[in-house]
């Protein structure tokens, strides 16, 4: 199997294959004269820059080390392997890290604390697919979403919608409540009687998840299914919230169906904690990241970008400005991920209170 050509930024290191410089200065033959002409070659390749914004430079080598990051795409030897669609989708996720979301947080004057940071990277650790990705990728990815959503919701608190809640949040702080539950999720649903007879009975919530629980992930997390307000349970299952709502501590539901057949649930409340302002307004369904998208286009629009044309070109279409990739030759057809999309780009996976971590 031929090994990647490697190329160090700065001529630091060059490898091509298993021959050594070493070795090439012992015995040049025609073959390593070849061989080291096209490693260099693809080094200037490589090196050569594949989207200048705002005056800072990113090559072709960061765009593919975005890529294989992310784990969607080939690992493959040389650039023109790629998509083109990933390949634009990676300059996209570039600029937007890189260059779009710290000119919103300096319009807002936004930072992000250290734990904002940490709590984001618990929730993708624990995640089966991020948690995949390399520590240093995963922080990458936690301050990026920390700083999505304190830019998103400092934007949404503009909106008249968000000024009234938070005059109400404020007149009225102990009817924002967030309730912390647990679960047991089992079948057949008289497996879920048995539990929720034994929980009423005053039964130890672990001792009873531990005998009827048939999900994995609630038996290591002890049942934990976090903490949200009313409205955001019946987002779950319709008319959850309003029984979780009428629990005191330590007290259970019934058996619950889940919709679709996918067994039956019984919720303990373990406990209430008021809701911080910002989890009262996604509580309330205003969404910070559709806030967010809607601002980055003009952003997007007053940023000076430069494309490499073997990507595209940067301009406006119905999902704001971002590469469009150029149009493949006819004889090949048209580049698509192996997942079968045409990936976008740009914005970072949601994440909102109380739910388990980004969603890809």
């Amino acid at each position: 199997m031929a090994q990647r050509n490697t190329c160090r930024h700065g001529g630091v290191s060059l490898s091509a294959g298993r021959r050594s410089t070493r070795a090439a200065r012992l015995g040049v033959s025609t073959a390593a004269v070849v061989a080291l002409g096209f490693a260099l070659s693809s080094c200037a390749q490589l090196a050569a820059p594949a989207v200048i914004a705002e005056g800072r430079s990113f090559t072709e080598q960061d765009v593919i080390d975005e890529l294989d990051s992310q784990g969607g795409a080939q690992k493959l030897p040389n650039l023109d392997a790629y998509p083109t669609q990933a390949m634009a989708s990676g300059v996209n996720d570039i600029v937007y890290r890189e260059i779009l979301l710290p000119k919103m947080a300096d319009e807002l004057d936004v930072e992000v604390d250290g734990r904002q940071t940490d709590d984001i990277l618990g929730q993708l650790d624990e995640n089966p697919q991020f948690g995949k990705l390399p520590a240093n990728r995963r922080r990458l990815l936690a301050e990026q979403i920390a700083l999505t959503q304190a830019v998103g919701t400092a934007l949404l608190k503009r909106e008249p919608a968000a000024k009234q809640l938070i005059a109400d949040y404020a007149a009225n702080p102990g009817k924002y409540v967030n309730f912390c539950t647990k679960a047991i999720l089992t079948q057949p649903e008289a497996e879920a009687a048995s539990a929720a007879a034994e929980l009423k009975a005053g039964a130890d919530f672990k001792a009873v998840l531990d005998k009827y629980s048939q999900d994995p992930q609630l038996l290591q997390s002890g049942g934990d299914i976090g903490c949200r307000a009313p409205a955001q349970y019946d987002q779950l299952i319709e008319g959850l919230g309003a029984q979780v709502q009428a629990l005191s501590p330590g007290g259970s539901t019934g058996v619950i169906a889940i919709p679709g057949g996918g067994g039956f649930v019984v919720i303990a409340l373990a406990s209430t904690q008021p809701q911080t302002e910002d989890e009262a307004l996604v509580a309330a369904g205003m969404n910070p990241d559709e806030a967010i998208q809607s601002h980055v286009k003009n952003v997007a629009k007053a940023t000076a970008v430069d494309v490499n044309p073997r990507y595209g070109t940067w301009e406006e279409n119905f999902d704001g400005y971002q590469v469009t990739p150029p149009v493949a030759p006819k004889t090949t057809g048209i580049d698509v991920p192996s997942d079968g999309q045409m990936p976008m780009g740009g914005m970072p996976p949601a994440m909102t209170p109380g739910q388990e971590g980004p969603q890809p």
